[in-house]
């Protein structure tokens, strides 16, 4: 059968998202491993340009101060910096750092050769009905909170 006999579906949920963090960290300088929420932001800055805060609460649905720490703790780290809009004083864009950027290619490879683990032995048909699922779980957890 699977890592799960049982139909536990948080409990493997939590599994391969500490399994998927732990791949991708992998090889990273120790200091700068990354929790899943500054992962998911830092996967986010990889692909957008001029980020503000408010586009990584959208994301992450999470809240100002959640992501106010993450943001922080990234920046002491020397993974991402604030850099004030040339536009309006008031606004900061959340970059990557040079640091980060050198980690960038290496980091997409991680996450595609992550997403061919995944998806190993799975049929499209399957992973559709998985995606289905999933997303019917995450409404359902929208719609409580």
């Amino acid at each position: 059968m699977g890592y799960y006999m049982e139909q536990n579906v948080v409990k493997a949920m939590k599994k391969l998202n500490h399994l998927s963090r732990e791949y991708i960290n992998k090889n990273l300088d120790p200091a700068k491993i990354l929790n899943s929420t500054q992962l998911q932001i830092v996967n986010y800055l990889i692909k957008h340009e001029e980020v503000i805060q408010k586009d990584l609460e959208i994301e992450t649905q999470l809240k100002k101060s959640s992501i106010t720490g993450c943001i922080d703790s990234l920046e002491k780290r020397g993974i991402v910096q604030r850099v004030q809009s040339k536009d309006d004083k008031r606004k900061n864009y959340i970059v990557l750092t040079p640091f980060a950027l050198e980690k960038k290619e290496m980091l997409e490879e991680r996450v595609k050769k992550l997403d061919a683990i995944v998806r190993k032995d799975i049929e499209e048909d399957e992973l559709k009905t998985f995606v289905n699922v999933l997303n019917k779980m995450l409404d359902n957890l929208v719609k409580e909170s």
